[in-house]
């Protein structure tokens, strides 16, 4: 059977950032040995992703409102369980799910195989999915729960990605017998 763990947070400060109270926030709800710091958000990340991958048939760790941070004329209970810290940049936990958000990009097993990557990335609408040397290629949007949910084909360096609904997706390229991957996260 298919596994994912969805949902899942950890505060990178008990510090509040807003006048809004914080789902968590007392030194009682951590784990004992896992610090409410970037370093102990990443780490409690990496235990899950790790114990996910563990299992067959495991998929992934889907990350709650990765997104929600304070903005001004808008407070968040969850900006300390957010992976942007009160400055907007991205923390260590956000590349702890995979690689790096904002170069996301995988290879096959051969070293010279084409990289694809997306840009902006988190994004809250329309993206670029940029295929380089894979020339022409179909290209797709596959959600967590692994069902398409776009798809197109290019012979360009890029293409345009629709704006999709909040969540987390990978693209994949096909063309010439290759295939590459990147991750996607669509925020709100």
């Amino acid at each position: 059977l298919p596994v994912a763990v969805v949902e899942t947070a950890y505060p990178w400060t008990l510090g509040f950032l807003d006048d809004t109270h914080n789902v968590v926030g007392l030194p009682e709800q951590l784990l004992p040995s896992v610090a409410a710091t970037p370093a102990g958000q990443a780490a409690f990340v990496r235990a899950v992703r790790q114990a996910v991958e563990a299992v067959p048939g495991g998929l992934g760790v889907c990350y709650w409102a990765p997104e929600d941070v304070t903005a001004p004329g808008r407070g968040s209970a969850w900006e300390n369980l957010a992976l942007f810290d009160g400055d907007g940049r991205m923390l260590p936990a956000a590349e702890a799910l995979g690689a790096p958000l904002a170069t996301a990009a995988s290879r096959g097993p051969d070293a010279d195989e084409p990289r694809i990557r997306v840009s902006p990335n988190p994004t809250p609408g329309p993206t670029t999915l940029h295929v380089g040397a894979l020339g022409c290629a179909r290209v797709a949007a596959v959600d967590m729960l692994g069902r398409t949910v776009w798809q197109a084909e290019t012979c360009g360096p890029s293409v345009a990605v629709p704006p999709l609904a909040p969540g987390a997706y990978s693209l994949v390229a096909e063309g010439a017998g290759v295939r590459a991957t990147a991750r996607l996260t669509v925020v709100r």
